[in-house]
């Protein structure tokens, strides 16, 4: 699933369709098929013709401001965004069999949602309270990892929320009440890098080792920004040609040396998700 650095490149390859009016808006047969786009239909009517003001990241959420009317944009497991410069006539992109949403702009820029497993959403709201009301998650969303100057005395506070506290930090990390743009990929990379057992809980931290935690979401997500994001083709953002470069230090690399000490890499499973650590380096509590 796209995270936060993989959602944050691809809003910024798309920012040069701000401030340009959308021409047309469509859903193709394939998106069709499925309900949450067929409802969508007439309510995409409305962002018709609005100028495209602002493109906002909450999270793992893309909203497209079109004036007053929100448009968010929900990538599930596989979505992601190419950009067709100067367009003209029917898309025409090679994986354009995956294209769920078609935005036209003026002056041939055209921006299409690709989505092979059909989990992505593009729901058009007639206000930010209307989208509130309707998606109540986007109200609790914690911190940006990704922020330039990482808040590290709100994550501690967050951290230590009844509903984080004593949970195991692999569960709690991916709990976007806590970090917004952290997904079960990163949370490996961030727990190996700040030398955390991921079945620590929050309550069993030092004040250091929550300022290591800290320090290791914001190293791991803007290294994982400027490397174009993860290893999985089917993310990579709108100018991507080639294959992301692996910058994963455990993850997916069961039975592979760690690479600080050189023990093997482990995998368990931890509410249904892999978790990857070192047991050499991550010791636990």
């Amino acid at each position: 699933m796209p995270e936060g650095p993989e959602i944050e490149r691809v809003r910024d390859e798309l920012l040069i369709l701000e401030n340009v009016r959308l021409r047309e808006v469509s859903f193709t047969p394939s998106a069709l098929t499925n309900q949450r786009y067929r409802e969508q239909q007439d309510r995409a009517a409305l962002i018709r013709a609005k100028v495209l003001e602002k493109l906002e990241r909450r999270g793992k959420y893309l909203i497209w401001w079109f004036e007053s009317l929100p448009a968010l944009n929900h990538f599930g497991m596989t979505g992601t965004w190419s950009l067709e410069k100067s367009a003209e006539g029917p898309a025409t992109s090679e994986s354009s069999k995956y294209a769920k949403v078609i935005l036209n702009f003026e002056g041939g820029n055209r921006a299409i949602f690709e989505d092979m497993r059909n989990f992505g959403r593009f729901q058009v709201y007639d206000s930010e309270e209307d989208m509130l009301a309707r998606v109540p998650r986007l109200k609790t969303l914690g911190i940006h990892g990704l922020q330039a100057n990482f808040p590290q005395k709100r994550f501690e506070k967050l951290l230590d929320l009844p509903v984080s506290r004593d949970k195991p930090l692999a569960e709690a990390l991916t709990s976007s009440r806590v970090v917004s743009d952290i997904g079960n990929m990163y949370k490996s990379e961030i727990l190996f890098v700040a030398k955390l057992n991921p079945t620590t809980t929050a309550t069993q931290l030092s004040s250091t080792e929550k300022r290591r935690l800290g320090r290791a979401i914001r190293l791991v997500l803007k290294r994982a920004y400027e490397n174009d994001g993860v290893t999985i083709e089917d993310v990579q953002s709108p100018s991507s040609l080639e294959q992301p470069v692996d910058v994963h230090y455990v993850y997916g690399k069961k039975g592979r040396p760690c690479p600080s000490c050189g023990e093997g890499i482990e995998r368990f499973i931890q509410s249904q998700r892999s978790t990857y650590f070192c047991p050499k380096c991550q010791v636990p509590k």
